[in-house]
């Protein structure tokens, strides 16, 4: 398979889903407030449920638990919680392609 053939045919390659295109844009803004965002985080439950086991893992050590997503977003911040969507989006798009995933592209 080579890049030409993959370019030829635009519908093949990955999508990112829509609310994480949403997240990403409104993340991006400087006028967003962490109620939108959470709305629209809430409004995909996978994204949703990592968000809180991040902002619940070992690695923050924080002393309370984290029961929304709103609290989880105010703990975490915009850029970690971006870097997540970006992260998880990317890697469920390029899952779910019916060609070979990024090693296999990059030995092309």
């Amino acid at each position: 398979m080579s890049l030409q053939s993959l370019f030829a045919r635009p519908a093949s390659l990955p999508v990112v889903p829509k609310v994480a295109q949403q997240l990403i844009r409104g993340l991006g803004r400087g006028d967003v407030s962490i109620n939108e965002i959470a709305g629209q985080l809430v409004a995909d439950p996978v994204l949703s449920a990592k968000t809180l086991r991040l902002a619940n893992s070992a690695y923050f050590r924080s002393s309370r638990s984290f029961d929304t997503v709103d609290d989880a977003l105010f703990m975490l911040g915009f850029n970690m919680v971006r870097n997540l969507v970006m992260g998880c989006s990317v890697i469920g798009a390029f899952k779910s392609a019916p060609w070979p995933g990024p090693a296999q592209l990059l030995a092309l």
